[in-house]
């Protein structure tokens, strides 16, 4: 997560809270769209949507989550800057996906 880490928020000791909804693909691979970042505008959610485009599900988990129709997992993800940074604020709502488990 370093390497991706948004570098004005690592400076100033910033942390993050990103929700994205994802499509689990036929190659066990996600397909992510950010539906929450705080604090917004910090680059959370692109560094998070990043990061779950090298995520790849185990054969498994895969078809579990394919079976239902609609293949679509709600993933939460925290940026922690380390003791004593700003932590980041709640996201207002929890956001949903079209369809999870």
């Amino acid at each position: 997560m370093a390497n991706r880490y948004p570098p004005e928020a690592w400076r100033s000791r910033r942390e993050g809270r990103v929700v994205l909804c994802c499509l689990v693909q036929e190659n066990r691979r996600l397909a992510c769209a950010v539906v929450a970042e705080s604090p917004a505008g910090q680059g959370f959610g692109e560094a998070a949507r990043l990061l779950s485009a090298r995520y790849r599900l185990t054969p498994e988990a895969a078809l579990r989550w394919r079976a239902g129709g609609a293949p679509i997992l709600r993933l939460p993800m925290y940026f922690s800057a380390g003791t004593g940074a700003q932590p980041a604020p709640p996201i207002a709502s929890e956001p949903q996906c079209a369809s999870n488990r």
